[in-house]
This record gives structure tokens, sequence and C-alpha cells, in this order.
């Protein structure tokens, strides 16, 4: 019985050593790079803002002045028991700071870049917003082909959001919105609120309602070990 155990061994080890041969085995292993290269990944909170209703209807640019004539209901929002003229576009600009030279400073070790971006919009107006790349107040790129829109939040009988409009996503950049990085000292959120409510008549706005929106960033690098050591201390 023992030799019946040894026998398939001795064989199995035959083979592993024919197998070691250099007939045999894969020559690419040969080609292991004698540099230590670490795989480091940043996650960076670029910032977040807010579309306070209550700022809109108090903000002397928009120039909303209360109406009498509330007989065309589909053309009227409501606001603090006041009837304003429906619909108006609110488009407002916020700035975040970036240099990516901050945090690598050269393109050959970036691998990927993905910007995420998250909206909670709990005012029932629709909502769209664009990420652009700037430098020197001259946009370099966008992030969407095209403009992201959001739903209006919708409201029950007494005007309340049920529920609020939520989105998320995730944005691969190409790898020319990377190169493109390296020339950029900003980015830009611009959005557009249009307070048109086509189901409802008479929308009803509170000054708690409000969109929320937050964007953050995720670089994936390749580096030589001495190169993350140097970034690190």
């Amino acid at each position: 019985m023992k030799a019946k155990v040894i026998k398939p061994l001795y064989y199995l080890l035959f083979f592993i050593m024919s197998t070691m041969h250099s007939g045999c085995y894969d020559k690419n292993f040969e080609n292991i790079s004698e540099n230590i290269n670490v795989t480091p990944e940043y996650s960076i909170p670029l910032g977040f803002s807010d579309i306070l209703i209550d700022d809109i209807v108090n903000d002397n640019r928009w120039r909303l002045h209360p109406v009498n004539d509330t007989s065309d209901s589909m053309n009227i929002f409501v606001y603090d028991n006041l009837f304003y003229q429906n619909p108006i576009t609110i488009r407002t600009f916020y700035t975040i700071d970036f240099d990516i030279n901050s945090i690598v400073d050269q393109l050959d070790y970036v691998v990927s870049v993905m910007v995420r971006a998250n909206c909670i919009n709990s005012i029932p107006g629709k909502l769209s917003f664009q990420l652009y790349f700037v430098n020197n107040n001259v946009i370099v790129d966008s992030l969407y082909d095209k403009w992201v829109v959001i739903d209006a939040a919708r409201t029950d009988n007494n005007g309340n959001v049920i529920p609020a409009e939520s989105w998320k996503n995730d944005a691969n950049l190409t790898e020319s919105q990377i190169n493109n990085l390296y020339n950029v000292g900003e980015i830009w959120l611009d959005t557009k609120l249009e307070t048109s409510n086509y189901w409802e008549n008479n929308v009803k706005y509170f000054s708690d309602q409000k969109s929320w929106f937050q964007v953050g960033i995720r670089i994936n690098l390749d580096l030589p070990l001495n190169e993350y050591q140097n970034k690190t201390n």
C-alpha cells in the first residue's frame, strides 16, 4: 500500500522537474523589472454646493416680484404665500480650485481618472448641470457630452416633496481629458434651475427646499517606490 502512494508522487516530481527545463518554461518570466512600483489610489473630495430656494427668491439679481393676477395657474409658483411668475430659469456658477500637479507631476504615472458627481434635488423644479475644466477663465474641456438633467421633485397635495430626486454618476476620463487636466486650474459647476413644473398647478416652494451637489475625483497611479516615498514623506 505504501509503494502505491510513493509511485505517483515520483512521477509528479519528475513532471515538475521536466517542465523547468529551459525549453519548457515561459521565457516571459525572465522579464521582471528590477524597479519596485506601487499603485496608490487617491480619492479627493473637490467640494459641494447648495441651491437654496430661499436665496433665489430673495436675491435681487433675479428680480422676482410677486404678482396679483393668478388666473393662469400653470404660469405661477407660490412661495411664502406669495405668487410669482412661472417659469423662471436661474443659472449659477460654482468655482472649485484644482491642481493635479499637487498630486502627481508626471502624466506617465497616471493610470486612470474618475470624477464622481452626486446630486439630490428637493426643489419641485427641473435641474440641469455641467462640469467644466477651466484655465485662466477659458474652458479647456467639459466632463459630459451634454447637460445632465435631473427631474423636478414631486410633491403631495400640501406641496411637500415626496421624495427628493437623487442622481449619482461616475465618469471615467478619456486619455485626452486626462492630458488636459495639466492645463486646468479650476473646475466650474454650472447649474440651471427651471421652476416650470408641467404636471402641477400653483407649484409651492418652501424655504427648506434645496438642491445639493457633491463632486470628487479618484486618481489611480503607477509610480516607482522612491517617487511614492518622496510624496508621502
